[in-house]
């Protein structure tokens, strides 16, 4: 089987914003104060791999989600074709971005790392599809808890653990 987390950008993807603009985006994302011009799949990728990178992984994971549900009240677009949270997208891409970040960044700097990410997955919003048919993506089950994906394994990563309400 091929590595899934080995591809390259399908097209260019934009350019992950700076450090410490990423600080004050993950703190405005986690808060659901983005505006909706700041929630293309690049910069939610990029806020991702930064808060993974911040903090430890149940921390990290929670701030995501309440980030995700917070693009709902704000205009945003989802992370994923389909309209409002979803459960399954918000853990697949936690999935793989924590997946690539453990087997395939090694450098120390959250920026670079971040850049890495975005390099790999910016210019794939389409990706989840290789995992998961539309139909079981977007049933309401996939919308209200973690589902696994129907068409391929995700690459050897469990799911985000802790998706408590908060």
């Amino acid at each position: 089987m091929p590595d899934a987390l080995n591809t390259k950008p399908v097209q260019s993807p934009r350019e992950p914003p700076a450090a410490k603009r990423l600080s004050d985006l993950a703190l405005r994302f986690t808060l659901g104060k983005l505006n909706a011009n700041e929630c293309d799949h690049t910069t939610l990728i990029a806020l991702i791999a930064w808060l993974l990178l911040k903090s430890d992984e149940a921390i990290a994971t929670q701030r995501i989600i309440s980030g995700l549900r917070g693009l709902d009240r704000s205009g945003c677009p989802p992370l994923a074709p389909g309209r409002g949270y979803n459960e399954t997208v918000a853990g697949f891409w936690i999935t793989i971005v924590r997946r690539y970040l453990t087997t395939r960044v090694h450098h120390a700097d959250p920026a670079r790392a971040v850049r890495s990410v975005v390099e790999a997955f910016a210019g794939k919003p389409e990706l989840i599809f290789d995992y998961f048919s539309r139909r079981r993506l977007h049933s309401w089950e996939a919308r209200a808890h973690w589902i696994e994906p129907d068409i391929k394994p995700l690459p050897d990563a469990p799911a985000p653990t802790d998706r408590t309400d908060p």
